[in-house]
């Protein structure tokens, strides 16, 4: 799919700050001074893949599982401090280390693998403690190999890493016994025959579970811990060495869609909905919105984004939706309040395929960037795109005296800051039938009369507006200042039992 692959702000401790933005094979860096976009040096990756970023040693790694891992110094895109033997299609901070997820080792791809950086060195530089090559020299009955132009030194091969020839008459595993040079190495093993061969080496990985279908989608970080999460299970990396697979069974189809907030990863699955782990336990925390998240398209169950808001709230990009009932939400996202435990949805009408917190001069925006390769800043401004913003909420049913006593629903009394556009919908709840012993509620939306001009003001129910309960939905579309709609009173009259 085309559209913007990735978006990340660079900070580094030199002052650059930068917002850089993958669109079709290229990141590219915005010019705020003209409102463009230019070309970030000389990368060209594969195009349309997902990308994902980190900043570590003040630097922007970047990396989407199929070109090599790219590092951004503020100036030039640079080899320095990556290594072309190993690729992954994520990666994170953890600590001392980078991280990547699902990697490919020399060409081979290795989907429930972690390979992790060494420590960064004193002049602030990384390696990744492998080595690979195509031309490793072997001769029968010794045990010393060489490979010109290898680096084993200055890529911090270690004795007793794991050698791995994978083409020839001596293919299989060995143990490096010496780093004689940079190009040569002795074994633990001689070995049996003269060949020239291709191999790897190095051991700075660890492996989660086995490679059966249930491969890694992405990383969180939380409780100091790595969370480490496959399609169908969730694991925690401390930084001693210990992995441990969390309690309950379940992973995430979508990798965008893994955010830290807190004491918490947050992440979607396509039969369970939105769920948070603290590492060790998993829950599900979206059963209020269960009608939504039930009804989310396959084909964008792979596609939920997530990103943070306000340091408060953890959104969820979740695309169309069509209930049960037959409510139709468009570019819909669902919203959850981490300081009530609360739910809300909102849409701007955009397909979001990636977002990223962005810190500008001490203040963190928000970004997003779409199919239809635009990136946006959102919640800023009064418009979206030039047009009004939509707002629209609903609130659960209100029940005055009860589920089981009948009311006459009169008006409504708002106190509302600058709302002059809106509207007020309502379905009544448990509303009595012709039918003896049987209650309906309303299966579509009705307005009431009134208007939202001035800060106090009143919207009123139709005469025979009489049920237990009542649902209503507040709707506005300009391109005014944001609305506050400090409280609402609700009033009805003859009461009454069924």
């Amino acid at each position: 799919m085309a559209g913007i692959h990735g978006i990340t702000r660079y900070n580094n401790k030199s002052g650059k700050s930068e917002l850089i933005a993958v669109w079709k094979n290229a990141p590219m860096i915005y010019n705020p001074t003209t409102g463009g976009w230019n070309k970030a040096g000389s990368v060209w990756n594969t195009i349309n893949l997902d990308t994902t970023f980190e900043t570590f040693i003040d630097c922007l790694f970047m990396t989407n599982g199929t070109d090599k891992l790219w590092c951004y110094n503020g100036t030039t895109w640079e080899s320095q401090n990556v290594n072309p033997s190993i690729k992954g299609k994520y990666i994170k901070k953890y600590n001392t280390r980078l991280y990547l997820g699902n990697v490919t080792i020399a060409g081979v791809s290795y989907p429930s693998r972690v390979w992790y950086s060494d420590l960064p060195r004193a002049d602030y530089t990384l390696r990744w403690g492998i080595e690979s090559g195509t031309n490793l020299v072997q001769t029968a009955d010794s045990a010393t190999v060489t490979s010109t132009g290898a680096k084993f030194k200055d890529n911090n091969i270690k004795v007793g890493d794991k050698m791995t020839i994978t083409t020839g008459e001596n293919a299989g595993e060995y143990i490096v016994q010496s780093i004689n040079s940079e190009t040569q190495i002795t074994l633990t093993d001689k070995l049996t025959h003269t060949a020239t061969s291709s191999y790897w080496v190095g051991s700075n990985y660890f492996d989660v579970e086995t490679d059966d279908g249930d491969e890694i989608k992405g990383f969180g970080v939380n409780s100091n811990e790595l969370i480490i999460l496959k399609n169908s299970s969730t694991h925690r990396f401390s930084s001693t060495g210990t992995l441990r697979k969390s309690r309950t069974t379940i992973g995430t189809s979508s990798p965008k869609s893994i955010v830290d907030l807190d004491d918490y990863t947050y992440f979607y699955h396509p039969s369970r909905g939105i769920l948070r782990t603290d590492g060790s336990n998993i829950a599900v925390i979206s059963n209020p919105l269960y009608d939504i998240i039930k009804n989310v398209a396959t084909a964008n169950v792979g596609k939920v984004v997530g990103w943070i808001e306000d340091n408060r709230y953890v959104c969820f990009y979740i695309g169309d939706i069509t209930t049960d009932d037959g409510e139709s939400y468009t570019d819909l996202i669902v919203v959850f309040d981490t300081s009530n435990e609360t739910w809300s949805t909102k849409t701007y009408g955009i397909e979001i395929q990636c977002a990223t917190q962005s810190l500008e001069s001490g203040i963190i925006y928000n970004y997003v960037g779409t199919t239809d390769s635009k990136v946006y800043k959102i919640n800023t401004g009064t418009t979206m795109d030039g047009s009004s913003i939509h707002f629209g909420l609903e609130t659960h049913p209100i029940f005055p005296v009860g589920s089981s006593s009948l009311v006459d629903f009169t008006r409504i009394r708002f106190y509302i800051d600058d709302g002059p556009d809106m509207q007020v919908m309502y379905k009544l709840v448990y509303r009595p039938s012709t039918i003896k012993d049987q209650w309906y509620t309303d299966s579509t939306w009705k307005a009431l009369t009134g208007n939202a001009g001035s800060p106090k003001t009143e919207f009123v129910f139709p005469e025979g507006s009489r049920a237990s309960g009542v649902i209503l939905k507040f709707i506005e579309s300009s391109t005014q200042e944001s609305f506050l709609i400090e409280k609402f009173e609700l009033y009805y009259k003859n009461i009454g039992n069924y």
